[in-house]
């Protein structure tokens, strides 16, 4: 048997080659199963010998290795007497398992009606593994090799993931903690789209999401764990739960009338041009047209909020043909522009007679009025069709 640059391996070379990649592969070391390794390669290859067939070497060589060691006595004994470093071996290797099994499967379900940055199709809790490793420990199977150990918690594994959505709510309802983290983490997110055009200081506003949410997380966790809602799946958890947050914000709101604003040019101003979270460009309808187009206030920050960012899915729809009356509401409504400076802006500099610029104002002014109510009327009448 000879290496890559054609040199002829001994037999100890062979067996330290095998063993190395065995040990690292399966925390032979971590695990306390080794303790000379150089002793080892020496017993090992004093047990073989070596086949033309490489496979058949290695095979040779792992069954004597497991063979000296005693794995499956090792394996019995964790079943007895608890082994935490067996533990997190497992642990780590179902972790990996599962993120192989997201890459090959994702924006599956419950994750992709969610719309989770974490995933909870694919999350192995502690509550769950240790079910996993209490299986294991009342098995009658025994375990020659750290392979087939693996295959047994793997084999569990496949069996559970990716988790339904049902699986979800039954482990809420089993109050697993890792799990309701996600769920706090999914209203916080739900939270930021309803205090953004809101609350005008960004530091503020952290405050209220954080009352917003936990609020909102104690009527979640009573509607689950006492069954008061019947959730069909995950698109209607999702939707209780940002209705839930909207609730609860109103309520905030009510309580604390200072700071709202009354006017759509207020409006504008609290719309700070700061990073904005992916949720609030969301092609939802639902999120999208949750607006009560009865509310002056709701109108008026909702219509702010599409006018500042463009790349929201409404843009276009409301500003198309309006662009530049649009561009002037923007001047005024966010810059502070007055009308003078508009027409000073627009024409450069350029000399205008002055009978020609009081008319050129005025004529700014009703635009002003006009596209108001325009682009309120056209949000109006997509709320409505959409609603």
């Amino acid at each position: 048997m000879f290496d890559k640059q054609g040199n002829k391996l001994d037999i100890n070379q062979i067996v330290k080659e095998i063993l190395n990649h065995e040990y690292e592969k399966h925390d032979l070391l971590y695990l306390g199963l080794i303790d000379d390794f150089d002793a080892l390669i020496s017993q090992v290859a004093g047990k073989i010998e070596i086949n033309p067939d490489f496979n058949k070497t290695k095979e040779q060589i792992l069954s004597v290795l497991y063979e000296i060691i005693d794995f499956r006595s090792f394996a019995s004994r964790c079943k007895e007497i608890f082994n935490q470093r067996l533990d997190s071996s497992m642990r780590q290797y179902l972790k990996r398992l599962l993120q192989n099994m997201e890459q090959q499967a994702p924006d599956i379900t419950p994750d992709k009606e969610l719309k989770v940055k974490k995933t909870i199709a694919y999350h192995l809790s502690a509550m769950i593994f240790n079910w996993f490793y209490e299986d294991f420990r009342k098995s009658d199977s025994t375990f020659a090799t750290p392979k087939e150990l693996k295959q047994f918690f793997g084999s569990m594994a496949k069996n559970t993931y990716p988790l339904s959505f049902f699986r979800f709510i039954a482990q809420l309802e089993n109050r697993d903690d890792e799990f309701w983290n996600r769920v706090g983490e999914l209203l916080l997110k739900l939270s930021k789209l309803v205090t953004i055009p809101n609350i005008s200081s960004s530091m503020y506003r952290d405050i209220v999401d954080g009352e917003i949410v936990s609020e909102s997380y104690l009527v979640i966790k009573q509607a689950v764990e006492e069954k008061k809602v019947q959730f069909n799946d995950a698109l209607h958890f999702r939707k209780y739960s940002y209705q839930v947050c909207k609730n609860k914000c109103h309520e905030y709101m009510r309580k604390n009338r200072s700071h709202q604003t009354d006017s759509l040019e207020d409006v504008f101003i609290q719309v700070e041009a700061e990073a904005v979270p992916d949720i609030m460009i969301e092609k939802e309808e639902n999120m999208l047209y949750d607006v009560n187009p009865d509310n002056p206030y709701e109108m008026a920050k909702f219509l702010s909020f599409i006018l500042y960012h463009r790349e929201h899915p409404l843009h276009q729809k409301i500003v198309e043909g309006e662009e530049e009356r649009v561009e002037l509401l923007m001047d005024v409504a966010i810059e502070g522009l007055s009308y003078d400076q508009v027409i000073e802006r627009r024409y450069r500099g350029k000399y205008l007679p002055a009978n020609e610029h009081k008319k050129l104002n005025t004529r700014l002014r009703q635009d002003y009025v006009r596209i108001k109510k325009k682009l309120i009327t056209r949000l109006e009448e997509i709320i409505r069709k959409n609603g």
